[in-house]
């Protein structure tokens, strides 16, 4: 193997990487990593220079990065991180960080979404806005097409496509190793492939039909409420025996949006372009008089489940905007709490 077979490409060419070694980022355990140089697979962990300068854990490794490293003891020290052709982040609603990295220069990002209880086209919206806002390719799997009648399959498919126009969807099944054939023949070698979707409706048993040697772990639905069990805990890339290369990762039940100016819109163009005829600069299509976006609702060139969806994304962007203040007003007043306690503490001692 050569680097190209690992993914690189001239988007990297003009790279320095002075008297470092290039390698990729294939897995991640914790802080430990695995990274691929072109002829051996290292275990490697962070320089402290490198943790040192990170703002924050986007700045770290993830998952199809490239990396400069070292060899230490057969150790692999990463000291950088190349500039990321395509990422895929998200934010995470209830938690306090800020961006939450899923895996980066990826060309194509296959959306997996299962035909039972897990189809939902408000919830195939937040993974596109994902996807746009990371510069990825997206393409539409509709799984389990087996627990449904043909005219149901093809009804879920003029869904996506009523929503998204010209975007690619198959429909699979795994029972039909035909339609999972299908997605390998569009999968080309050298090439990055992410697989994302909830948890169980398929992602892992999905690349498992495509390797042959190291099986990917898979659990059955939950009984008790029918959702996926978090089977793939860690990201995982895997190079198949045409030469693509896969990324199989966890299971995400809730989906905080990275920029909502930017994402947002590019999975509504129609709206963004319908806004602008609206009175107000700041109409959120909602319940402000001279909506032109929901006169288009009313003339039937637009969805109402698609404008509950877009204000739906909206409303939450902002939520998780305050929230923000809020965490940041609490660390202040808890730091100045800590102060407080300590100058108690030295007037008792004096």
């Amino acid at each position: 193997m050569n680097l190209l077979d690992l993914g690189f490409n001239d988007f990297w060419e003009d790279v320095d990487t002075g008297n470092f070694e290039l390698a990729r980022v294939f897995s991640i355990y914790n802080q430990y990593y695995m990274v691929a140089t072109a002829t051996i697979n290292y275990s490697a962990e962070v320089s402290g220079r490198l943790q040192y300068k990170c703002r924050s854990k986007a700045d770290l490794p993830t998952v199809g990065d490239w990396v400069l490293i070292s060899i230490h003891d057969e150790i692999a020290v990463i000291h950088d991180v190349l500039l990321r052709k395509t990422l895929l982040a998200r934010k995470a609603v209830t938690k306090k960080v800020d961006l939450q990295l899923i895996a980066a220069n990826l060309d194509v990002a296959f959306i997996v979404q299962g035909m039972d209880r897990d189809f939902n086209l408000n919830r195939l919206d937040r993974y596109l806005a994902i996807v746009n806002y990371g510069e990825v390719e997206p393409v539409v799997i509709l799984n389990k097409k087996d627990l449904c009648s043909t005219a149901e399959v093809a009804e879920k498919i003029a869904q996506v496509h009523e929503r998204h126009p010209g975007l690619m969807v198959l429909a699979t099944s795994f029972l039909d190793n035909g339609s999972i054939e299908n997605i390998q023949k569009i999968m080309m070698p050298r090439k990055t492939y992410g697989f994302i979707g909830s948890s169980g409706v398929g992602k892992s048993t999905i690349i498992n039909h495509f390797i042959e040697s190291e099986k990917i772990q898979t659990q059955e639905l939950s009984d008790v409420t029918n959702k996926g069990k978090h089977t793939t805990t860690n990201r995982h890339m895997y190079v198949l025996k045409s030469g693509s290369l896969v990324i199989d990762t966890p299971g995400m039940r809730e989906l905080g949006l990275v920029n909502e100016e930017d994402d947002l819109k590019q999975v509504f163009e129609l709206i963004k372009e319908i806004a602008v005829d609206c009175k107000f600069n700041d109409c959120i299509h909602d319940k402000e008089p001279g909506c032109a976006v929901k006169l288009a609702v009313d003339e039937g060139r637009l969805t109402s489940s698609e404008i509950d969806s877009y204000v739906k994304l909206k409303k939450e962007e902002a939520r998780f905007s305050a929230t923000k203040l809020e965490l940041k007003e609490k660390d202040k007043k808890f730091g100045k709490m800590c102060k407080q306690v300590m100058k108690s503490k030295k007037d008792k001692k004096r």
